[in-house]
């Protein structure tokens, strides 16, 4: 009974307000995969600056959750994209859902992964 007494006074009684928010990155010239779900993009702006992007903390410096789906249907001599649609409520947790648009596999490149204490390294390529 303390515990029921306990969670019902937390509740504000507001509701949450949840956003949608879709979007693409074009031009994108490079696609890094640094482990299971986390990726970054290399992005051409302006001229010829190139803007590092971790698709993992687009909004700030807090870890979303991602789920990316990758489709080969770039022609060869076109530019590659990523479409996103993003779920965000007022506890500021979401949830991005990422396609990339890739011409063939050799597009993703591998990387580094740093987990602090818990190691790092380089995300290896296996060919069958």
């Amino acid at each position: 009974m303390l515990i029921v007494s306990l969670c019902c006074g937390c509740w504000s009684g507001t509701e949450t307000t949840t956003t949608t928010e879709r979007g693409s990155y074009s031009n994108v010239l490079a696609i890094y995969y640094h482990e299971q779900n986390h990726y970054s993009i290399a992005v051409k702006t302006n001229g010829s600056t190139i803007q590092m992007i971790d698709l993992n903390r687009v909004y700030d410096d807090t870890l979303y959750t991602c789920d990316y789906t990758i489709i080969d249907d770039v022609k060869p001599n076109e530019i590659m994209y990523v479409d996103y649609t993003a779920t965000i409520n007022d506890y500021l947790t979401s949830y991005v859902s990422y396609t990339i648009h890739i011409r063939n596999i050799d597009d993703v490149s591998t990387s580094g992964w740093d987990h602090g204490k818990f190691g790092s390294g380089q995300t290896q390529r296996i060919d069958k």
